[in-house]
Formats: C-alpha cells, sequence, structure tokens
C-alpha cells in the first residue's frame, strides 16, 4: 500500500494527537513531520513525564514510544486513571525476537519493530487511534 492511501483525519471527536516519545531528536522530527503531514497534531517528547499531567493525557489519542523511554508500563497507561479512556501505545524496538514487522502484544499495545517504513507507522497509529488493537 502506498503512502498515497492514506487520507487525513476528518473531524475526529475524539482526542486526534499523537504523542511521540524517543530520545533521539532526528527522530522525532522525522515521525512528528510524517505524522502533521497526514493531519495529526503531534506532542514530541524525551520520556513521558508530561504525561504525568491529566491535561496532557486527556489530549492524546495514541502514544508512539522506544521501547523502555516510557515512566509508565502501557498497562498502566491503558489501565489508569485518564477519565476512564485508555491510551494505545506504539512500542518501536529493535527486538531480534520479532516474528511480524508489527505485532499486537496484549490488547491495546503494538510492537513496531526497526526498521519500519512510514507506511507501517501510519497503519499503526491509525489502528489505534480508530481503536482497532
Amino acid at each position: 500500500m502506498s503512502l498515497s492511501a492514506f487520507t487525513r483525519p476528518s473531524a475526529i471527536t475524539r482526542p486526534s494527537s499523537v504523542c511521540i516519545i524517543d530520545e533521539d531528536e532526528a527522530v522525532r522530527d522525522a515521525l512528528s513531520a510524517l505524522l502533521q503531514a497526514y493531519g495529526y497534531s503531534v506532542l514530541a517528547m524525551t520520556d513521558g513525564s508530561a504525561l504525568d499531567s491529566p491535561i496532557a493525557r486527556h489530549e492524546v489519542g495514541c502514544i508512539v514510544a522506544e521501547a523502555g523511554l516510557l515512566r509508565q508500563s502501557p498497562e498502566q497507561l491503558q489501565d489508569g486513571p485518564n477519565g476512564g479512556r485508555p491510551i494505545p501505545v506504539i512500542l518501536m524496538t529493535r527486538s531480534i525476537s520479532k516474528r511480524t514487522p508489527v505485532e499486537r502484544v496484549r490488547p491495546g499495545t503494538i510492537l513496531l519493530h526497526k526498521p519500519f517504513s512510514p507506511t507501517q507507522l501510519l497503519n499503526a497509529v491509525g489502528a489505534a487511534m480508530d481503536g482497532i488493537v
């Protein structure tokens, strides 16, 4: 599937911000530019500390994070207090035990194995934002 097959999100009533958590500024910038080009609002940060704020968490529709950089586990983000709304998590990893480029490890969590294509990222974010994970 080519990138031209993707459309910008229409008027969304649920949170539409994607939170990117990665220590590497170049990675944050590249992922932010890609997602913004497809209509997503992006919050980029070096760690998940800003997600400690209930206001920030309320704005986030999904999290794309380097595995190991979250201050809370994906389970805590999905089960914890956030107005009762779980936050889907996409974990980017270099895990050597990959079976497929994209794996669902638990409802609401996707493993995205590096290197991944823009299409794989957009598909994962789209699924997370639509609640299909």
